[in-house]
């Protein structure tokens, strides 16, 4: 205990077992809509968290014509904005692809990590120079290395000693859904896939052997509707479309803009918008009629 020997006044801290009440975010803002790419509402990874335009744009693609939620999010930021939830939905996209042939004579498929055109600038290299160390220690030709790049984006991923055999826990497939952004593998391998040519150049992704995922025609589907944000059987038992916010602890706003430019939302979808922001205590945004 202190000793005062003189008057006067004293502050003396003492331990405690009260904890200071912190504060929590009030500006969770909630985007409900079309874009280029990303994890879509049937992915694990939606909503998705980012704190600034930047992070839209690496996750989402940024801004996109056929987007009226690349342009809020945008705007949102520009003004101050802090904090966002992006729940991507799509009508009808597809997932761009390639067939890899297997050391036994098989092909297997690789696909894109989601629906969307950006998929067909996705390029994929393999190789079997594993290190002497990892590949020791399991059965012999298991083992490879997959390297992958966005020419978009430039995002190049290295998946060293990836293995062929399902249930491995370096097992290719898995390792992808765990680390990858990229592109996804298929649920079984016979055999590890066969090596790409040797590469003399500067860049391994412009030598011949490299492999090109490609998309089918119209690649980014077609306009959102009312049956794939609130209105589709399964979507609210799914938590699909709007409902992909329920596994968001806290929003406070919520903006789901018109499907495409130059149109509103109709009553019913806004009742529906309105009805689940009151549900979540949030409040929700409308945009003014497009005649405006």
């Amino acid at each position: 205990m202190a000793q005062f020997t003189t008057p006067g006044v004293y502050v003396e801290e003492v331990p405690s077992g009260v904890r200071v009440i912190t504060g929590v975010a009030t500006s969770i803002t909630a985007f409900v809509g079309r874009a280029l790419r990303g994890p879509t509402d049937t992915d694990a990874a939606s909503p998705v968290r980012i704190t600034n335009f930047a992070g839209y744009e690496r996750i989402f693609g940024g801004l996109w014509a056929e987007s009226p939620m690349s342009f809020a999010v945008q705007q949102f930021f520009a003004n101050g904005g802090t904090e966002a939830l992006i729940v991507r939905i799509h009508r009808h996209a597809k997932t761009a692809r390639v067939r890899v042939p297997l050391s036994n004579g098989a092909r297997v498929a690789f696909v894109a990590a989601n629906p969307g055109a950006w998929g067909a600038r996705v390029r994929i290299r393999i190789d079997h120079e594993v290190e002497s160390v990892a590949a020791a220690a399991e059965p012999p030709d298991t083992l490879f290395n997959l390297h992958i790049r966005d020419l978009d984006t430039d995002v190049t991923e290295v998946h060293a000693a990836v293995s062929c055999v399902a249930g491995h826990p370096r097992f290719v497939s898995t390792v992808l859904a765990q680390t990858s952004g990229l592109l996804r593998g298929p649920a079984t391998l016979a055999s590890r896939p066969r090596a790409s040519p040797p590469s003399t150049g500067p860049d391994v992704f412009a030598a011949r052997g490299t492999r090109a995922l490609t998309v089918a025609a119209e690649p980014d589907g077609t306009v959102v509707d009312a049956a794939r944000l609130y209105a589709g059987r399964g979507l609210r038992t799914g938590k699909r479309g709007l409902y992909r916010l329920d596994h968001a602890d806290r929003i406070n706003l919520l903006v789901v803009p018109p499907y495409r430019f130059g149109s509103d939302l109709a009553k019913q979808d806004w009742d529906a918008v309105v009805a689940y922001a009151s549900s979540r205590h949030a409040i929700a945004l409308v945009d003014g009629p497009a005649a405006w």
